[in-house]
């Protein structure tokens, strides 16, 4: 903030200041600069007041006040005091005074120089400070008027950010818009937008929102907001379009394919992922996809595949969703127990209360007939409440049972 204003009166005080070497002045600007930014701000007022002695430029004087009022109270009463006599009158001068009031708790002061200033200085700032001083007395309603006026004098950014902050009614809905269609979409706009259509239910206006927050910051968690919201709408169509449309990466786009059910496509973006950079993870999804397009009911040829690509791929990944799908794959198909509970096991070993990999092995044990031993661990399945709802875990603990009654 600093930088943009003592860059902005550079080029003045260079022109108009001829006793000194205007490069000296520069050097001197940018070392209070770096003061500031580094947050030494008695330093900077320091070269602040020695420019203002050297060159009595009353804007030095300005600048080294604003630091003062912000951030140096052991400055600001010997500065206001230096300025008082120069500044009277100066609106710029009445509303630091304001501000030092307010730091001091003396609101009423403070309120008192701002209405009276108003009388001669329709600068919305005045009205912006009033309206924050309402804010400290709780009083809303005059500050929401005083964030209006401001805005009705200075259409900026920040003036209506501070309005619509205060108002979330319908009006400022609409400003938010209007402002966003004349200027763009602006990060803090469109955020404040974006939590608008949010409590509004309007996803996929919000999905809008964030698809521009995106190209406005590059910042890829908007995309992923953007898709996501379409998701959690169940806009599946729209969000298929985005997908197709947005170049998202090719996990992402798994991922949504799947949460859908389209099988057939998850599978084709794993092949073309797995041609495209050889990643053995990608054949490990092909696998798991070419699986669930059949509705895990292979023909035998199929099953080969299925099972060739596994083995060339999840146990070098040591990956224990994919060491449990392979593992249950021998199993529930009868390829070979032995082999299925070992791979199972292995992906106990890294989620060791994992209960899909607990019911894994559980049905493992049930199909070599140590229906105890498979009854035991299906009992521990069942302690999750959720994953015993499922249909699997249901048919395994009828089957598991019947087993025991067998035996008996």
């Amino acid at each position: 903030m600093h930088r943009d204003k003592i860059i902005f009166f550079l080029s003045f005080l260079i022109f108009f200041i001829s006793n000194l070497n205007a490069k000296d002045i520069n050097l001197e600007i940018l070392k209070a600069l770096e003061f500031t930014n580094n947050g030494n701000y008695d330093l900077a007022i320091a070269v602040y007041d020695d420019l203002y002695k050297q060159t009595k430029d009353s804007q030095f004087l300005k600048e080294e006040l604003k630091l003062a009022v912000s951030f140096s109270d052991d400055k600001v009463d010997e500065l206001m005091g230096k300025a008082d006599e120069k500044f009277k009158k100066d609106p710029f001068y009445v509303r630091l005074l304001s501000a030092k009031k307010i730091r001091k708790g003396d609101l009423v002061s403070a309120k008192k120089l701002l209405n009276e200033l108003l009388k001669t200085d329709k600068d919305p700032k005045n009205h912006l400070m009033l309206g924050d001083i309402a804010l400290f007395e709780k009083d809303e309603k005059t500050a929401l008027v005083n964030f209006q006026k401001a805005y009705d004098l200075d259409q900026s950014e920040d003036n209506l950010l501070k309005l619509t902050t205060l108002d979330e009614s319908s009006k400022s809905f609409e400003l938010l818009k209007d402002y966003k269609d004349k200027n763009g979409c602006s990060l803090s706009v469109c955020s404040k937008l974006a939590n608008m259509y949010l409590e509004n239910k309007e996803y996929i206006k919000l999905s809008g929102i964030y698809t521009e927050l995106f190209e406005v910051t590059g910042d890829y968690k908007f995309k992923e907001l953007s898709l996501g919201i379409l998701l959690f709408s169940k806009n599946n169509d729209k969000a298929i379009e985005l997908l197709k449309n947005g170049d998202f990466d090719n996990n992402t786009t798994i991922d949504v394919y799947a949460s859908m059910k389209r099988y057939e496509d998850a599978y084709d973006v794993a092949k073309n992922a797995y041609d495209d950079t050889k990643d053995i993870f990608y054949l490990s999804m092909m696998a798991v996809f070419e699986y669930e397009k059949y509705d895990s009911k292979p023909d035998k040829q199929k099953l080969n595949h299925i099972i060739s690509n596994f083995e060339k791929s999840a146990v070098k990944l040591n990956n224990p969703i994919f060491l449990n799908y392979y593992g249950y794959l021998m199993i529930d198909h009868d390829v070979d127990y032995k082999k299925g509970i070992s791979l199972v096991e292995k992906a106990l070993k890294i989620d060791p209360k994992s209960s899909a990999y607990l019911d894994s092995l559980a049905w493992g044990y049930f199909k070599i007939n140590e229906c105890k031993k498979a009854k035991e661990i299906m009992d521990e399945v069942l302690k999750d409440e959720d994953f015993s709802k499922q249909d699997e875990a249901i048919l395994h603990s009828k089957e598991i049972d019947k087993c025991l009654k067998i035996k008996k």
